[in-house]
């Protein structure tokens, strides 16, 4: 998906995180309550799960590459990050989290 980006825009996608072992999570929780996954149960621990940066919190810069380009490479801003307390810099790699069982 990078390159498919960086080909459009000449930019690369910018990481802000994505593995999380469970001190990370821990730590993460700790730091954001109500905002961060149950530790154990983030996504982000099974390394399925990115934030992302160059604007996409503010739905500015690769945001619209995202919404329209996304689902071509199995990446999406899943439902639950767009409830009350908005994520739009959370993107989840569906392939993989949809064979997660419970998920």
């Amino acid at each position: 998906m990078n390159a498919a980006y960086k080909k459009d825009t000449g930019k690369e996608l910018e990481i802000t995180d994505s593995y999380r072992d469970m001190a990370g999570q821990l730590s993460v929780a700790g730091r954001k309550p109500g905002l961060a996954a149950k530790p154990g149960t983030s996504l982000h621990g099974w390394g399925i799960a990115l934030d992302l940066g160059g604007g996409v919190a503010n739905k500015t810069g690769a945001w619209n590459w995202l919404v329209e380009h996304g689902d071509e490479y199995g990446w999406e801003n899943p439902d639950w990050a767009k409830a009350s307390m908005y994520e739009p810099w959370h993107w989840e790699y569906t392939p993989a989290r949809d064979s997660i069982p419970g998920k």
